[in-house]
């Protein structure tokens, strides 16, 4: 998926999503559409907070760790992770122009 959904619950959700969409993800690489669609899912119900918070954000890396912190939650969360993190994040603002 999009975020690398690892965590089993999550794992789950995003296989009942591909289901009600006609899709067995076992069997069939998921599509662009139903990542996105479970992304949008996500933000909208679980992690509703965050998008708000997201929007208040004025800096590439305070956007960057609160996704990471709160949404993607990766084992290694250390300011060194961040700054990675940032680069990157800066690297795509800057390709969408």
């Amino acid at each position: 998926g999009y975020a690398q959904w690892t965590s089993s619950n999550r794992q789950q959700n995003l296989a009942n999503y591909a289901k009600s969409m006609g899709v067995d993800y076992t069997q069939k690489n998921l599509t662009d559409e139903i990542n996105y669609g479970f992304l949008v899912k996500e933000f909208k119900d679980s992690y509703s907070g965050i998008l708000s918070k997201l929007k208040t954000k004025t800096t590439v890396r305070s956007a960057t760790e609160l996704v990471m912190k709160e949404w993607e939650r990766p084992k290694d969360q250390s300011d060194g992770k961040v700054s990675e993190r940032t680069g990157y994040s800066q690297q795509v603002l800057e390709a969408m122009g």
